[in-house]
């Protein structure tokens, strides 16, 4: 049966990573991963998102890059339910296009933040363990550089005004997880929706993209813990479809 788990994890991660052209979810059983002395626990997340099309009306808007840099504190509730809040920071690189106009954005770091919990439905038997985890993060740096149909810009240029940039997302997740020794692999699927908004004056034109949401919004996600202790973990993580990106993270129950 180990063996058979171990396969089809594998089998699902391939099979994602074909067709790959969000935030992060983590492990479904979080709320029981690690062992500590009290139901406290930090950890960080360091997220990269590397695409991600968006959609708006006439208009091809992509993510090219997203990180985020995010420390995590949480708190198990009866080993069964875990929120928790992310404070970081975040930058990224954003492109349009449309009617001759090729523009990119590229941001600061910025403070960002966010909140959700873990909710462990279901543990079999046979180890398998099925949750589900609901999270929101937001961002709104300052602009760095623009490019303007290969022509750059910086903030204090002449005729350079009205910058800025917002990004929210939330997600719902259902996975599954089964312990093998000291490693957790983890799989399954996600609903992750995004409002954005671009604004920038060049020269005299005003270029305003608002409503911006994502263009997918089912995407999978495959990963796996390792616990050297009983109460710390170190994750990575793979999602696909709706966009490509990797986390890791690091979790300590105190």
């Amino acid at each position: 049966m180990k063996k058979l788990w171990t396969l089809g994890l594998v089998a699902i991660f391939l099979s994602a990573y074909s067709v790959a052209s969000a935030a992060p979810v983590g492990n479904p059983a979080k709320p029981i991963l690690e062992k500590g002395d009290t139901p406290f626990k930090v950890g960080t997340e360091l997220d990269f998102v590397t695409e991600r099309d968006l959609d708006v009306s006439d208009e091809d808007v992509t993510v090219e890059n997203l990180n985020w840099y995010a420390g995590k504190i949480s708190y198990a509730l009866a080993d069964r339910v875990e929120p928790y809040v992310l404070l970081g920071a975040a930058s990224g690189e954003f492109s349009e296009k449309w009617s001759g106009v090729d523009l990119k954005y590229e941001t600061e770091t910025a403070f960002a933040w966010g909140l959700g919990a873990t909710v462990l439905l279901k543990e079999f038997d046979n180890g398998i363990r099925v949750g589900i985890d609901g999270r929101y993060r937001q961002v709104e740096p300052d602009i760095d550089k623009l490019t303007l149909n290969g022509v750059s810009y910086s903030p204090g240029d002449v005729g350079i005004s009205n910058l800025s940039a917002e990004y929210k997302e939330w997600q719902v997740a259902l996975g599954i997880s089964k312990e093998l020794g000291q490693f957790v692999p983890y799989g399954g699927i996600k609903y992750n929706d995004v409002e954005a908004s671009l604004k920038a004056t060049i020269s005299g034109t005003t270029y305003t993209t608002d409503d911006i949401n994502s263009d997918g919004v089912v995407g999978i996600f495959v990963g796996c813990d390792f616990l050297p202790t009983k109460n710390f973990s170190i994750g990575v993580e793979g999602r696909f479809i709706d966009e490509t990106a990797f986390t890791v993270s690091a979790n300590y129950r105190f």
